[in-house]
């Protein structure tokens, strides 16, 4: 493989694994708004705000590369 082959891939397999953890993060976030709602839980649901910045962090890391 070529220079430019190996550096793509290397590229590539960052972004994939951090648009995937960028996924989870999400995810998880829409699961514990639904319970914080469901339940009426108030810290819970300041805890899925507080964490916000962690998503938002991913995706510009994500838009960087």
């Amino acid at each position: 493989m070529s220079d430019l082959r190996v550096q793509l891939a290397r590229e590539e397999k960052l972004i994939h694994t951090n648009i995937i953890g960028m996924a989870r993060l999400a995810a998880e976030a829409m699961e514990q708004s639904t319970d914080a709602l469901m339940s009426q839980n108030a810290e819970l649901a300041q805890q899925v705000v507080d964490g916000d910045g962690q998503v938002n962090a991913m995706t510009r890391i994500v838009e960087q590369e």
